[in-house]
């Protein structure tokens, strides 16, 4: 998929089917997370945490009953407004790629607060997480206003 046309059909997808996410494909989406911007390189002070054993993603809210969630940590001595950046533009990777092999995916915060203990490595922070899946409508291009967020150029 041609990158405008992907940023232009990307959606929170909130209504997956019950087919599970193939190891491969969840491959495809870390490592596009891995090519994310982090702040300076400090790459290893993230860590990307993949569910998909449905006793664990039973637990989770808000996450839609996907099949599969990716959470983006840092490590909490590590904690500062920016690490929220670079997880940022982590997850929009994880998601683009995501939607160019045909898998829906919703960037989410409210499901982190019902993250069981024990599922993040020790001394980890959540930032965010992506639910993913297969979804059971294909996602159309969205019309967007090119006036949708105000803009001003300083010539």
């Amino acid at each position: 998929m041609e990158l405008t046309e992907a940023i232009f059909t990307r959606q929170s997808v909130r209504d997956y089917t019950d087919q599970p996410v193939s190891r491969d494909e969840l491959a495809t989406v870390i490592h596009a997370g891995q090519a994310g911007a982090a702040g300076r390189g400090n790459y290893e002070v993230y860590h990307f945490t993949v569910i998909s054993n449905s006793r664990v993603t039973a637990k989770l809210e808000n996450t839609y009953h996907a099949p599969a969630v990716i959470v983006i940590s840092v490590q909490s001595d590590q904690l500062r407004a920016s690490k929220y950046l670079s997880a940022g533009t982590m997850v929009e990777n994880m998601a683009l790629a995501a939607e160019n092999i045909g898998l829906g995916a919703c960037m989410n915060m409210a499901a982190l607060s019902s993250l069981p203990q024990g599922v993040l490595p020790e001394k980890q922070t959540p930032l965010i997480c992506l639910t993913l899946g297969h979804i059971k409508r294909p996602l159309q291009r969205r019309s967007i206003p090119q006036d949708r967020v105000p803009t001003d150029y300083l010539d």
